[in-house]
């Protein structure tokens, strides 16, 4: 019997049509079912590099953008903003948009994803805490500033390795955003150049954190500073 992380990776197809595990230039579903040696040879590995094939970016105007049909729970005054830009991995996002109704702090999305979160997508991936999120979606990034910069007193800061200063340096406030970039590139220049950046140490040889993992560390982070816990 395969172990739950393999099932999982055989069964991705399913879940998101638009996520293919790649070996080699071919699904890595059908590579394994055809070579038990590199089966028994991967057994025991907790992380598998998984590309989309292809990422195509979707955005709220086209098939694949968020249904009309969902509907999400309402903070009324959320302590912390989550914003993505542009994420691309389902997974990524679906932990953090876990996160985000475990801590009752606002999730937005900021379009292109490279995604779908339909009904169909989101019942096939098991979401059924997703109603539980109080998530927000953006055409892009300058229309979620145009909503964003209608309450005074908000602060936004961007989190990058790139940055020099470290998280805990950041002094975030009662209802600020965190913002967070797309996982194969973060943030683009003109964003960081505008916004305090910090980052999270890495003293490993690893290139960056999860972005899942990233969030994970600065909302809790930001809302024990704050008094919650």
């Amino acid at each position: 019997m395969l172990r739950d992380g393999f099932s999982f990776l055989l069964d991705l197809p399913l879940w998101f049509p638009d996520l293919q595990p790649m070996h080699g230039g071919k699904p890595l579903g059908v590579y394994l079912q055809r070579n038990p040696l590199a089966m028994s040879r991967l057994w025991g590995h907790e992380a598998l590099l998984i590309r989309s094939n292809p990422m195509k970016p979707i955005s709220p105007g086209i098939s694949g953008g968020p249904s009309k049909r969902n509907v999400h729970k309402v903070i009324k005054d959320p302590a912390l903003h989550v914003i993505l830009y542009q994420p691309e991995i389902p997974a990524n996002t679906g932990n953090i948009a876990r996160l985000c109704a475990a801590a009752e702090v606002r999730l937005h999305l900021v379009f292109p994803l490279g995604f779908k979160v339909d009904d169909r997508h989101l019942k096939r991936a098991g979401l059924d805490y997703w109603s539980e999120v109080d998530i927000r979606y953006h055409d892009s990034f300058k229309s979620f500033l145009g909503e964003w910069e209608r309450n005074e007193g908000r602060s936004l800061f961007a989190f990058s390795r790139h940055a020099s200063v470290p998280y805990t340096e950041a002094q975030v406030g009662h209802g600020d955003g965190l913002l967070f970039g797309k996982e194969t590139r973060g943030l683009p220049p003109e964003i960081l150049e505008n916004y305090p950046a910090y980052r999270i140490p890495i003293w490993g040889r690893v290139r960056s954190l999860n972005l899942s993992t990233s969030v994970g560390i600065v909302v809790y982070h930001c809302l024990h500073r704050m008094g919650r816990f």
